[in-house]
């Protein structure tokens, strides 16, 4: 993270604790601390093909403390966490690293039911690009951190039990620095964005939600072309009955390029949820999204259950080329809770580039599971299946590959205080262009121990 965004945010999270006894007169504060360790082979760290002789296996320690802190009253809620994490390769010492990672957010309350304040910062890992090799737990190779700061003043009303209106501002400031020492291979666009957004909702009818939408977007990029986006919708959400929802949303997008030709595009999407039982859901979407390109387009959610005390990992793809991208997904969702904690998502997304002829298609399907199968002991397994054809973008002809990856582990508590994790990872890829196809496989073992939570009313 930049030294600035961290200086500030400790500055933010300080100012606010300070305030804490001033703006509520009770509030719950909740303290935790732990130390994990995690000591794992990988038998192709920078995903080389399996015939390649120089493909390098290595043995990997990784070890640090993580601290949470929540604060929850009438006109404050603040969540913080921060954790630190040595990485040792046994052969491969280059790539030694320290990573830290500090996530903070807060909602302050000035005036009840008006006036909000929301400060936060931004933390995940992504890929580099979908045309790249990358797998579950591939810490090397084409991997990128994003990291930032978001504030966001804003002011929120219910005028009436039908109508509400909303008016703010908002700054990010993002950076993309590259993780995994040489291994590693580019980095997204560092950025800032200043966003003025209103909004006015209406209930219609009880069942009925419709929501008018405007945004003015201005982006700075540090290398890709800097555009002003405004963005005009209509949004709305019909509950049909107790079990089945839909909503949408339609508008446009007005892009105005510092260099490049300006354009504009339609955007909406619609999505449908039904109940099928009290812990069974099933949902179904479609979207159509014009986006700046100055950085990333992800085009796929963050998993439910990030990976190690560092940053959460997004499990989409992403580009660096400036201009418009025009992105179409379609997505079928089956989720269960319960004893047996699932979800499975089939999707599909076509990408056109408008700078260039390149297109990007992606086909699968996600699937996570999570089983308490003791008092003591929980199964977990996670994978995803994706056929990806790729056209253009310096490509001499149509490239299609054939992703596969898979974990599985086991947790078990062997008491109040303490963890042990083992596990299993498979990556491979069959691709039309032979030298990008590879396998590999890594086996872990992960331990943790748990201070005591600190819990206390103040008053």
């Amino acid at each position: 993270m930049k030294p600035l965004v961290l200086i500030t945010s400790l500055i933010i999270a300080s100012v606010i604790t300070a305030l804490m006894p001033f703006l509520t007169a009770q509030a719950e504060l909740s303290l935790s601390a732990g130390l994990k360790s995690r000591g794992e082979f990988n038998d192709n760290i920078f995903l080389d093909r399996s015939d390649n002789e120089g493909k390098e296996s290595d043995f990997i320690s990784r070890i640090g403390p993580e601290l949470k802190l929540d604060y929850a009253s009438r006109s404050v809620d603040t969540k913080l966490t921060y954790s630190y994490e040595r990485r040792n390769y046994l052969r491969n010492s280059n790539e030694n690293e320290d990573v830290q990672a500090f996530d903070f957010g807060s909602q302050i309350r000035p005036i009840k039911d008006l006036l909000y304040l929301d400060v936060g910062t931004i933390q995940a890992a992504t890929q580099v690009d979908s045309r790249r090799a990358s797998g579950f737990n591939n810490l090397l190779n084409n991997r990128t951190e994003q990291r930032g700061l978001t504030i966001s003043p804003y002011l929120s009303r219910q005028l009436n039990s039908t109508l509400a209106v909303t008016g703010g501002y908002s700054f990010s400031d993002i950076d993309f620095t590259t993780t995994g020492g040489s291994g590693s291979s580019g980095d997204g666009e560092d950025h800032k964005e200043y966003n003025l957004f209103a909004s006015v909702a209406k209930k219609v009818a009880g069942k009925t939600t419709l929501s008018l939408n405007y945004n003015n977007l201005r982006h700075q990029a540090a290398v890709n072309s800097d555009y002003k986006r405004n963005d005009l919708s209509l949004a709305g959400e019909y509950l049909a009955t107790d079990r089945l929802t839909f909503d949408g949303e339609l508008g446009r997008h007005w892009f105005n390029y510092a260099s490049l030709e300006n354009s504009n595009d339609g955007f909406g999407h619609v999505t449908s949820s039904y109940l099928l039982t009290r812990n069974k859901t099933l949902e179904l979407g479609y979207s159509v999204v014009a986006s700046g390109v100055s950085g990333f387009q992800n085009i796929a959610p963050a998993p439910e259950e990030p990976e190690g005390p560092v940053a959460d990992e997004i499990e989409g793809f992403g580009d660096t080329q400036g201009g418009a991208t025009f992105t179409r997904r379609f997505d079928a969702t089956f989720k269960r809770t319960g004893k047996v904690n699932s979800t499975v998502n089939a999707y599909g997304s076509n990408i056109d580039y408008s700078e260039s002829d390149r297109k990007d298609e992606l086909r699968g399907v996600t699937v996570r599971f999570a089983r308490q199968l003791s008092g003591r002991t929980t199964g977990f397994l996670r994978g995803i299946a994706e056929k990806r054809n790729f056209i253009g973008g310096g490509l001499s002809s149509e490239v299609t590959s054939y992703r596969y990856s898979f974990e599985t582990s086991l947790s078990y508590r062997l008491t109040s205080r303490f963890t042990a994790n083992v596990g299993y990872n498979y990556n491979t890829e069959k691709s039309s262009r032979e030298e990008s196809d590879y396998n590999n496989n890594i086996l872990w073992l992960r331990i943790g121990v748990n201070l005591p939570e600190l819990q206390k009313i103040i008053k």
